[in-house]
Protein backbone atom coordinates (compact mmCIF):
# COMPACT_ATOMS: atom_id res chain seq x y z
CA UNK A 1 0.00 0.00 0.00
CA UNK A 2 1.63 3.24 -1.15
CA UNK A 3 1.78 6.18 1.24
CA UNK A 4 -0.74 8.96 0.43
CA UNK A 5 0.53 12.43 -0.44
CA UNK A 6 -0.04 15.37 1.90
CA UNK A 7 -2.51 17.14 -0.41
CA UNK A 8 -4.73 14.10 -0.83
CA UNK A 9 -8.01 13.48 0.99
CA UNK A 10 -7.90 10.22 2.93
CA UNK A 11 -11.16 8.36 3.49
CA UNK A 12 -11.31 5.17 5.55
CA UNK A 13 -13.68 2.37 4.61
CA UNK A 14 -14.89 2.21 8.22
CA UNK A 15 -16.02 5.85 7.96
CA UNK A 16 -18.03 5.44 4.76
CA UNK A 17 -21.38 4.50 6.41
CA UNK A 18 -21.15 7.77 8.34
CA UNK A 19 -19.83 10.03 5.57
CA UNK A 20 -22.25 8.84 2.90
CA UNK A 21 -25.18 9.50 5.25
CA UNK A 22 -23.81 12.75 6.75
CA UNK A 23 -21.30 14.42 4.36
CA UNK A 24 -20.48 17.15 6.91
CA UNK A 25 -18.91 14.51 9.14
CA UNK A 26 -16.02 14.25 6.65
CA UNK A 27 -14.87 17.74 7.68
CA UNK A 28 -12.19 17.50 10.38
CA UNK A 29 -12.98 19.36 13.64
CA UNK A 30 -10.81 22.28 14.79
CA UNK A 31 -10.00 20.41 18.01
CA UNK A 32 -9.78 16.61 18.04
CA UNK A 33 -11.01 15.08 21.32
CA UNK A 34 -10.20 11.46 21.95
CA UNK A 35 -13.04 9.56 23.55
CA UNK A 36 -13.06 6.38 25.60
CA UNK A 37 -10.53 3.99 24.05
CA UNK A 38 -11.49 0.97 26.15
CA UNK A 39 -14.17 -0.33 23.77
CA UNK A 40 -11.91 0.16 20.75
CA UNK A 41 -9.05 -1.67 22.45
CA UNK A 42 -11.29 -4.67 23.17
CA UNK A 43 -12.28 -4.80 19.52
CA UNK A 44 -8.69 -4.56 18.32
CA UNK A 45 -7.59 -7.27 20.71
CA UNK A 46 -10.35 -9.60 19.46
CA UNK A 47 -9.35 -8.83 15.85
CA UNK A 48 -5.72 -9.72 16.49
CA UNK A 49 -6.60 -12.96 18.26
CA UNK A 50 -8.92 -13.98 15.43
CA UNK A 51 -6.33 -13.09 12.80
CA UNK A 52 -3.89 -15.49 14.49
CA UNK A 53 -6.47 -18.28 14.36
CA UNK A 54 -7.42 -17.68 10.73
CA UNK A 55 -3.74 -17.80 9.80
CA UNK A 56 -3.57 -21.22 11.44
CA UNK A 57 -1.93 -20.33 14.73
CA UNK A 58 -2.95 -19.92 18.36
CA UNK A 59 -3.32 -16.42 19.83
CA UNK A 60 -1.15 -15.38 22.75
CA UNK A 61 -3.90 -13.89 24.92
CA UNK A 62 -1.55 -12.43 27.51
CA UNK A 63 0.62 -10.68 24.90
CA UNK A 64 -2.45 -9.35 23.09
CA UNK A 65 -3.91 -8.09 26.38
CA UNK A 66 -0.69 -6.21 27.20
CA UNK A 67 -0.41 -4.76 23.71
CA UNK A 68 -3.94 -3.35 23.59
CA UNK A 69 -4.51 -2.63 27.27
CA UNK A 70 -7.56 -4.89 27.32
CA UNK A 71 -8.35 -7.48 29.96
CA UNK A 72 -8.28 -11.03 28.61
CA UNK A 73 -11.80 -11.73 29.87
CA UNK A 74 -13.17 -8.83 27.80
CA UNK A 75 -12.02 -10.06 24.39
CA UNK A 76 -11.47 -13.82 24.77
CA UNK A 77 -15.23 -14.59 24.64
CA UNK A 78 -15.48 -12.59 21.40
CA UNK A 79 -12.57 -14.58 20.02
CA UNK A 80 -14.20 -17.93 20.78
CA UNK A 81 -17.45 -16.84 19.13
CA UNK A 82 -15.58 -15.67 16.03
CA UNK A 83 -13.49 -18.81 15.91
CA UNK A 84 -16.58 -21.02 15.96
CA UNK A 85 -18.33 -19.03 13.21
CA UNK A 86 -15.20 -19.01 11.03
CA UNK A 87 -14.49 -22.71 11.50
CA UNK A 88 -18.03 -23.55 10.42
CA UNK A 89 -17.58 -21.68 7.12
CA UNK A 90 -13.88 -21.77 6.26
CA UNK A 91 -14.13 -24.91 4.11
CA UNK A 92 -16.06 -22.88 1.53
CA UNK A 93 -13.24 -20.33 1.19
CA UNK A 94 -9.63 -20.18 0.08
CA UNK A 95 -7.86 -17.44 2.01
CA UNK A 96 -6.13 -14.77 -0.05
CA UNK A 97 -5.10 -12.39 2.73
CA UNK A 98 -5.63 -11.69 6.43
CA UNK A 99 -5.53 -8.16 7.90
CA UNK A 100 -4.86 -6.87 4.38
CA UNK A 101 -4.08 -3.15 4.12
CA UNK A 102 -5.57 -1.71 0.93
CA UNK A 103 -5.60 1.75 -0.66
CA UNK A 104 -6.47 3.19 -4.05
CA UNK A 105 -7.41 6.53 -5.61
CA UNK A 106 -11.17 6.41 -5.98
CA UNK A 107 -11.46 10.01 -7.21
CA UNK A 108 -8.78 12.47 -8.32
CA UNK A 109 -6.97 13.42 -5.11
CA UNK A 110 -9.16 11.16 -2.95
CA UNK A 111 -7.69 7.99 -1.47
CA UNK A 112 -9.91 5.25 -0.11
CA UNK A 113 -8.12 2.99 2.35
CA UNK A 114 -8.88 0.27 4.85
CA UNK A 115 -7.82 -3.06 6.27
CA UNK A 116 -9.76 -6.14 5.21
CA UNK A 117 -9.98 -8.64 8.06
CA UNK A 118 -10.20 -11.57 5.64
CA UNK A 119 -10.11 -11.60 1.84
CA UNK A 120 -10.89 -15.00 0.32
CA UNK A 121 -12.09 -16.74 -2.81
CA UNK A 122 -15.33 -18.72 -2.65
CA UNK A 123 -14.49 -22.26 -3.81
CA UNK A 124 -18.04 -23.49 -4.43
CA UNK A 125 -19.39 -20.70 -6.62
CA UNK A 126 -19.98 -21.13 -10.36
CA UNK A 127 -18.36 -17.76 -11.17
CA UNK A 128 -15.19 -16.23 -9.68
CA UNK A 129 -16.27 -14.80 -6.33
CA UNK A 130 -14.34 -12.77 -3.77
CA UNK A 131 -15.43 -12.88 -0.12
CA UNK A 132 -14.80 -9.81 2.06
CA UNK A 133 -15.09 -10.75 5.75
CA UNK A 134 -15.25 -8.18 8.55
CA UNK A 135 -15.34 -8.85 12.30
CA UNK A 136 -17.65 -6.60 14.32
CA UNK A 137 -17.30 -6.39 18.11
CA UNK A 138 -20.00 -3.76 18.67
CA UNK A 139 -23.76 -3.61 18.38
CA UNK A 140 -25.48 -4.50 15.12
CA UNK A 141 -25.77 -1.49 12.82
CA UNK A 142 -25.82 -0.69 9.12
CA UNK A 143 -22.25 -1.22 7.88
CA UNK A 144 -23.09 -2.19 4.31
CA UNK A 145 -21.28 0.83 2.84
CA UNK A 146 -18.13 -0.21 4.71
CA UNK A 147 -18.26 -3.66 3.13
CA UNK A 148 -18.94 -2.13 -0.28
CA UNK A 149 -15.84 0.03 0.19
CA UNK A 150 -13.69 -2.97 1.13
CA UNK A 151 -15.10 -4.83 -1.87
CA UNK A 152 -14.27 -1.92 -4.20
CA UNK A 153 -10.65 -2.03 -3.06
CA UNK A 154 -10.41 -5.84 -3.13
CA UNK A 155 -11.87 -6.08 -6.64
CA UNK A 156 -9.07 -3.89 -7.94
CA UNK A 157 -6.43 -6.02 -6.30
CA UNK A 158 -8.06 -9.34 -7.23
CA UNK A 159 -10.39 -9.01 -10.27
CA UNK A 160 -13.63 -10.91 -9.85
CA UNK A 161 -17.12 -11.29 -11.27
CA UNK A 162 -18.94 -11.42 -7.97
CA UNK A 163 -18.45 -10.26 -4.37
CA UNK A 164 -19.91 -11.55 -1.13
CA UNK A 165 -19.70 -9.48 2.04
CA UNK A 166 -19.72 -11.04 5.51
CA UNK A 167 -20.30 -9.00 8.65
CA UNK A 168 -19.57 -11.26 11.62
CA UNK A 169 -21.27 -9.84 14.73
CA UNK A 170 -19.33 -11.32 17.62
CA UNK A 171 -21.53 -10.17 20.48
CA UNK A 172 -24.68 -11.41 18.74
CA UNK A 173 -22.98 -14.59 17.49
CA UNK A 174 -24.12 -14.38 13.89
CA UNK A 175 -22.70 -13.87 10.43
CA UNK A 176 -24.62 -11.60 8.04
CA UNK A 177 -23.78 -12.76 4.50
CA UNK A 178 -24.76 -10.49 1.62
CA UNK A 179 -24.24 -10.34 -2.14
CA UNK A 180 -22.58 -7.08 -3.18
CA UNK A 181 -23.60 -6.17 -6.72
CA UNK A 182 -20.87 -5.09 -9.11
CA UNK A 183 -23.10 -2.12 -9.96
CA UNK A 184 -22.84 -1.04 -6.32
CA UNK A 185 -19.05 -0.97 -6.64
CA UNK A 186 -19.29 1.09 -9.82
CA UNK A 187 -21.58 3.63 -8.14
CA UNK A 188 -19.35 4.12 -5.09
CA UNK A 189 -17.02 6.79 -6.59
CA UNK A 190 -19.97 8.95 -7.63
CA UNK A 191 -21.62 8.57 -4.23
CA UNK A 192 -18.41 9.72 -2.58
CA UNK A 193 -18.12 12.65 -4.99
CA UNK A 194 -21.68 13.70 -4.15
CA UNK A 195 -20.89 13.59 -0.42
CA UNK A 196 -17.62 15.55 -0.70
CA UNK A 197 -19.35 18.20 -2.83
CA UNK A 198 -21.72 18.97 0.06
CA UNK A 199 -19.60 19.55 3.18
CA UNK A 200 -22.42 21.57 4.77
CA UNK A 201 -25.00 18.81 4.52
CA UNK A 202 -25.72 17.46 8.02
CA UNK A 203 -27.72 14.36 8.81
CA UNK A 204 -27.29 13.61 12.53
CA UNK A 205 -28.45 10.26 13.82
CA UNK A 206 -27.51 7.62 16.40
CA UNK A 207 -25.19 5.64 14.10
CA UNK A 208 -23.57 8.59 12.31
CA UNK A 209 -22.94 10.58 15.46
CA UNK A 210 -21.61 7.84 17.73
CA UNK A 211 -18.01 7.90 16.46
CA UNK A 212 -18.05 11.07 14.37
CA UNK A 213 -14.96 13.26 14.96
CA UNK A 214 -17.26 16.32 14.97
CA UNK A 215 -19.70 14.93 17.53
CA UNK A 216 -18.50 17.35 20.22
CA UNK A 217 -18.99 20.54 18.18
CA UNK A 218 -21.51 19.62 15.46
CA UNK A 219 -23.98 22.52 14.97
CA UNK A 220 -26.74 20.22 13.73
CA UNK A 221 -26.42 17.88 16.71
CA UNK A 222 -26.27 20.86 19.08
CA UNK A 223 -29.52 22.18 17.59
CA UNK A 224 -31.20 18.79 18.01
CA UNK A 225 -30.09 18.55 21.63
CA UNK A 226 -31.34 22.07 22.29
CA UNK A 227 -34.74 21.23 20.77
CA UNK A 228 -34.88 18.04 22.82
CA UNK A 229 -34.12 19.91 26.05
CA UNK A 230 -36.77 22.52 25.24
CA UNK A 231 -39.34 19.79 24.56
CA UNK A 232 -38.48 17.99 27.78
CA UNK A 233 -38.50 21.26 29.74
CA UNK A 234 -41.96 22.13 28.41
CA UNK A 235 -43.24 18.66 29.33
CA UNK A 236 -41.72 18.93 32.81
CA UNK A 237 -43.40 22.31 33.36
CA UNK A 238 -46.73 20.82 32.30
CA UNK A 239 -46.24 17.77 34.52
CA UNK A 240 -45.81 19.98 37.57
CA UNK A 241 -49.37 21.20 37.21
CA UNK A 242 -51.11 17.99 36.12
CA UNK A 243 -48.61 15.27 37.19
CA UNK A 244 -46.23 13.38 34.92
CA UNK A 245 -48.40 10.25 34.89
CA UNK A 246 -51.31 12.36 33.69
CA UNK A 247 -49.57 13.39 30.48
CA UNK A 248 -51.14 12.11 27.31
CA UNK A 249 -49.59 8.65 26.59
CA UNK A 250 -48.67 9.57 23.02
CA UNK A 251 -47.03 12.82 24.15
CA UNK A 252 -45.14 10.98 26.89
CA UNK A 253 -43.87 8.34 24.45
CA UNK A 254 -42.89 11.00 21.91
CA UNK A 255 -40.39 12.38 24.44
CA UNK A 256 -38.43 9.11 24.48
CA UNK A 257 -36.14 9.75 21.45
CA UNK A 258 -35.51 13.26 22.76
CA UNK A 259 -34.47 11.87 26.15
CA UNK A 260 -32.14 9.43 24.37
CA UNK A 261 -30.58 12.35 22.49
CA UNK A 262 -30.01 14.26 25.74
CA UNK A 263 -28.49 11.18 27.41
CA UNK A 264 -26.05 10.81 24.51
CA UNK A 265 -25.12 14.50 24.78
CA UNK A 266 -24.44 14.09 28.50
CA UNK A 267 -22.20 11.10 27.82
CA UNK A 268 -20.24 13.19 25.30
CA UNK A 269 -19.97 15.98 27.86
CA UNK A 270 -18.40 13.45 30.21
CA UNK A 271 -15.87 12.48 27.51
CA UNK A 272 -14.92 16.13 26.90
CA UNK A 273 -14.52 16.91 30.61
CA UNK A 274 -12.39 13.81 31.19
CA UNK A 275 -10.15 14.73 28.25
CA UNK A 276 -9.72 18.30 29.58
CA UNK A 277 -8.94 17.13 33.12
CA UNK A 278 -6.34 14.68 31.80
CA UNK A 279 -4.80 17.46 29.74
CA UNK A 280 -4.95 20.41 32.12
CA UNK A 281 -5.41 18.88 35.57
CA UNK A 282 -8.11 19.82 38.09
CA UNK A 283 -10.81 22.19 36.79
CA UNK A 284 -12.38 24.77 39.14
CA UNK A 285 -16.13 24.34 39.53
CA UNK A 286 -16.64 27.87 40.86
CA UNK A 287 -17.82 27.24 44.41
CA UNK A 288 -14.47 26.52 46.00
CA UNK A 289 -14.40 22.98 44.68
CA UNK A 290 -12.66 21.44 41.69
CA UNK A 291 -13.29 18.65 39.25
CA UNK A 292 -10.70 15.86 39.27
CA UNK A 293 -10.37 12.27 38.09
CA UNK A 294 -10.15 9.87 41.00
CA UNK A 295 -8.45 6.57 40.28
CA UNK A 296 -10.55 3.54 41.15
CA UNK A 297 -9.03 0.09 41.25
CA UNK A 298 -10.94 -3.03 40.28
CA UNK A 299 -9.52 -6.35 41.41
CA UNK A 300 -10.50 -9.64 39.78
CA UNK A 301 -9.38 -13.14 40.67
CA UNK A 302 -8.27 -15.31 37.74
CA UNK A 303 -10.22 -18.60 38.17
CA UNK A 304 -7.49 -20.88 36.81
CA UNK A 305 -4.96 -19.53 39.32
CA UNK A 306 -7.22 -18.48 42.17
CA UNK A 307 -9.42 -21.55 42.66
CA UNK A 308 -6.57 -23.93 43.68
CA UNK A 309 -5.45 -21.42 46.33
CA UNK A 310 -8.99 -20.96 47.64
CA UNK A 311 -9.70 -24.69 47.71
CA UNK A 312 -6.61 -25.28 49.83
CA UNK A 313 -7.37 -22.34 52.12
CA UNK A 314 -11.04 -23.16 52.76
CA UNK A 315 -10.84 -26.94 52.69
CA UNK A 316 -12.61 -27.97 49.50
CA UNK A 317 -14.46 -26.75 46.45
CA UNK A 318 -17.83 -26.90 48.23
CA UNK A 319 -16.73 -24.24 50.73
CA UNK A 320 -16.04 -21.65 48.04
CA UNK A 321 -19.13 -22.35 45.91
CA UNK A 322 -21.05 -19.29 47.20
CA UNK A 323 -18.27 -17.04 45.93
CA UNK A 324 -18.11 -18.50 42.40
CA UNK A 325 -20.07 -16.99 39.52
CA UNK A 326 -20.29 -18.76 36.16
CA UNK A 327 -20.87 -16.72 33.01
CA UNK A 328 -23.35 -18.27 30.57
CA UNK A 329 -21.50 -17.04 27.48
CA UNK A 330 -18.12 -18.22 28.77
CA UNK A 331 -19.46 -21.69 29.63
CA UNK A 332 -21.16 -21.83 26.24
CA UNK A 333 -17.86 -20.97 24.57
CA UNK A 334 -16.20 -23.92 26.35
CA UNK A 335 -18.87 -26.30 25.07
CA UNK A 336 -18.57 -24.86 21.57
CA UNK A 337 -14.77 -25.15 21.53
CA UNK A 338 -14.88 -28.85 22.46
CA UNK A 339 -17.69 -29.85 20.10
CA UNK A 340 -16.97 -31.15 16.56
CA UNK A 341 -17.77 -28.95 13.59
CA UNK A 342 -21.47 -28.80 12.86
CA UNK A 343 -22.37 -29.80 16.42
CA UNK A 344 -21.36 -26.68 18.31
CA UNK A 345 -24.81 -25.12 18.66
CA UNK A 346 -26.27 -28.48 19.66
CA UNK A 347 -23.53 -28.91 22.28
CA UNK A 348 -24.39 -25.55 23.88
CA UNK A 349 -28.11 -26.40 23.86
CA UNK A 350 -27.45 -29.82 25.42
CA UNK A 351 -25.22 -28.32 28.12
CA UNK A 352 -27.76 -25.66 29.04
CA UNK A 353 -30.44 -28.35 29.19
CA UNK A 354 -28.32 -30.42 31.56
CA UNK A 355 -27.70 -27.39 33.78
CA UNK A 356 -31.41 -26.59 33.83
CA UNK A 357 -32.28 -30.18 34.73
CA UNK A 358 -29.83 -29.98 37.63
CA UNK A 359 -31.50 -26.82 38.88
CA UNK A 360 -28.30 -24.87 38.18
CA UNK A 361 -29.88 -22.05 36.20
CA UNK A 362 -31.29 -18.93 37.78
CA UNK A 363 -33.29 -16.94 35.25
CA UNK A 364 -34.32 -13.38 36.01
CA UNK A 365 -36.30 -11.14 33.72
CA UNK A 366 -36.24 -7.37 33.41
CA UNK A 367 -37.86 -4.94 31.07
CA UNK A 368 -36.23 -2.22 29.00
CA UNK A 369 -37.73 0.45 26.82
CA UNK A 370 -37.25 -0.14 23.09
CA UNK A 371 -38.76 1.40 19.97
CA UNK A 372 -40.45 -0.77 17.35
CA UNK A 373 -42.87 -0.33 14.49
CA UNK A 374 -46.53 -0.69 15.36
CA UNK A 375 -47.92 -4.02 14.14
CA UNK A 376 -50.98 -2.47 12.45
CA UNK A 377 -49.20 0.59 11.15
CA UNK A 378 -51.16 3.08 13.27
CA UNK A 379 -48.41 3.52 15.85
CA UNK A 380 -50.21 1.92 18.80
CA UNK A 381 -47.67 -0.93 18.95
CA UNK A 382 -50.32 -3.68 18.98
CA UNK A 383 -49.46 -6.94 17.19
Amino acid sequence: MSKPKKDQIILRCSSMPRILKCPASAVAPDVEIEGDRAVAMIGRAAHEALAAHVRGGAPDFDAIARKHGAERDTFAPLYYVGRRIWDERKSAMAIIAVEQKMAAEILPGVILQGTGDIIARAVREEVPTIVVWDWKSGAIADHRDQIISYAWLASREWPTERVKGVLCWLRDQLADIDDIGMDELEKLPERIREALDHPDRFCPGPQQCQYCPRRFDCPARTALVRQSVESLTAASALSKSIGLVALDPAALAALWPKVKMIKAALEQYDEVVRARVKEAGALPVGDGTELVITEVERTEIMPEKGIPVLVERFGGIEAIMPAIRLGKSEIGNLASAQAPRGMKKAAITELMGALEAAGALVITKSGRLTVRKGGNGNGDGKA
